[in-house]
């Protein structure tokens, strides 16, 4: 038995490639958190993105708490930090 780590099989079977970073898995899953918000619970989607866009983040944070069964309370900071980054460039847009 080997006590020496081996690398995982997607790092081994690609070693060029650099493996996905925590803040990329935590934006990753942000956006797969707010598409299944927006198909799944479009009234709450819109509760949300109507808090986001009057900035008042406090209650959009609580909103999403209530959503916890959709979305993990790990992601809670991401969602909201990718939502506002989504209103903010559609305002510029």
């Amino acid at each position: 038995m080997s006590f020496f780590r081996r690398p995982k099989s997607s790092q081994a079977a690609n070693p060029s490639q650099p493996a996905e970073t925590r803040a990329e898995i935590m934006q990753r899953r942000a956006r797969e958190y707010i598409r299944t918000l927006q198909n799944s619970y479009p009234r709450e989607y819109e509760r949300l993105l109507s808090e986001v866009e009057n900035d008042d983040l406090a209650r959009a944070q609580l909103t999403l708490r209530g959503l916890g069964s959709v979305v993990d309370e790990g992601y809670l900071e991401s969602v909201l930090q990718e939502m506002q980054e989504q209103v903010t460039a559609a305002r510029f847009a």
